[in-house]
């Protein structure tokens, strides 16, 4: 019965999901909170709703449906053979290719500083963000990168393939 619960949530949450992107497309941009346009508050609706489902299905025993839920709710790619641990996972705009390992993190297309910034995030396949790491809105991980624990990209940093990568901000340590 509990999965059958989370299933139809997940149902009903798609739906609500399309309705809502029908009204007001997901637009990337960087949003102040005095100027509170369609496209700010669609943001925070869909938002709402997705933190929601993420959490419904992360306290579940089936911690794992969550790849399932955000393919299907159509919010993320996430490609096969990808792990999530137990982390702070974007709930839009995030590309993740396959054999990917997410450790522990802090992944989010989203930061509130001044003003609201909603960018991408693009993971390539073959990456692994290890654990207590945090990647920032519009980070692009390329292939065969390797993020060691304790690690913070800031916004807009392009990663190169085959590279490890490491600290605070992030620095390129290794070219394999």
């Amino acid at each position: 019965l509990y999965i059958i619960n989370l299933l139809i949530a997940i149902l009903i949450s798609k739906l609500l999901y399309k309705i809502i992107k029908y009204k007001g497309p997901i637009k990337e941009g960087v949003y102040h909170w005095n100027n509170k346009n369609n496209d700010y508050k669609n943001y925070f609706k869909r938002s709402f709703l997705l933190r929601y489902i993420k959490w419904k299905i992360q306290k579940s025993p089936f911690p794992w449906l969550i790849k399932f839920a955000f393919n299907f709710i159509g919010n993320c790619l996430i490609g096969k053979n990808t792990v999530i641990e137990d982390s702070f996972i974007a709930k839009e705009l995030l590309k993740v290719g396959n054999n990917v390992y997410l450790g522990k993190i802090l992944l989010t297309t989203h930061l509130w500083d001044k003003n609201l910034t909603f960018k991408s995030i693009i993971i390539n396949d073959n990456v692994i963000v290890s654990d207590n790491s945090c990647i920032s809105p519009g980070t692009e991980i390329k292939s065969n990168v390797l993020i060691i624990p304790l690690s913070i990209t800031s916004k807009y940093d392009k990663l190169e393939a085959n590279s490890i990568y490491s600290n605070a901000p992030l620095k390129k340590i290794l070219k394999k």
